[in-house]
């Protein structure tokens, strides 16, 4: 059986050292009673086992190394995590207002497999980093073929049956360029250009 342990918090990553002392017949345990135990952060729930020592000195010692090294792997990691936001932040840059979707905007999207889908929203409401759309229906301006049409924004769409919709801004090369729109935001819907958008519909 092993005793309550005590534990030891680093204050730098949240890695955590546990010693107990293990009580047992078996032979390795006689030789080797002192055991540690560690949590490399914070996020961590399983143990990992560093090892069981003949001494408290070699367990110290062997504890006292694990933890300086899970310091330096959490460092590293936020490091890493700190460096990939500023490289984001670079990479999208500052949006002027002119490059802002705005309000009212129209926005659209194509989809589909075997055929092309096509799907307008409309902006109702937007913050920094959201927009809430309205959908709206196709109108068809032209029809070029069998199943193959042009189509432009028609009238917002009955709300109970397409209610509104919230999704991320999305920023591509300084510019907000689109808007996740779909079920759990799967599909991209980018700023409309004014030009009927071709459509089909074969099945």
């Amino acid at each position: 059986m092993t005793n309550q342990p005590a534990t030891y918090t680093s204050k730098e990553s949240g890695a955590r050292v546990s010693f107990s002392t293990v009580d047992s017949k078996h032979s390795f345990y006689k030789d080797n009673p002192f055991a540690a135990y560690g949590y490399p952060s914070r996020r961590h729930r399983s143990p990992q086992t560093i090892g069981y020592f003949a001494t408290r000195t070699e367990r110290q010692a062997a504890a006292t190394e694990w933890m300086k090294k899970a310091d330096k792997v959490e460092a590293a990691k936020k490091a890493a995590r700190a460096k990939a936001r500023a490289d984001k932040k670079a990479w999208q840059g500052e949006v002027t207002e002119t490059d802002k979707l705005k309000v009212g905007d129209i926005l659209v999207s194509t989809w589909g497999y075997g055929q092309t889908n096509v799907d307008f929203y409309r902006i109702i409401s937007r913050t920094k980093c959201f927009a809430t759309v309205e959908e709206l229906g196709n109108h068809v301006v032209e029809g070029v073929a069998w199943a193959v049409d042009k189509v432009i924004p028609g009238d917002a769409l009955d709300k109970e049956r397409y209610p509104d919709s919230r999704g991320r801004i999305n920023i591509w090369n300084n510019k907000e360029n689109s808007v996740n729109v779909g079920d759990n935001g799967r599909y991209s819907a980018s700023k409309w250009g004014g030009q009927p958008v071709t459509r089909t519909s074969y099945h």
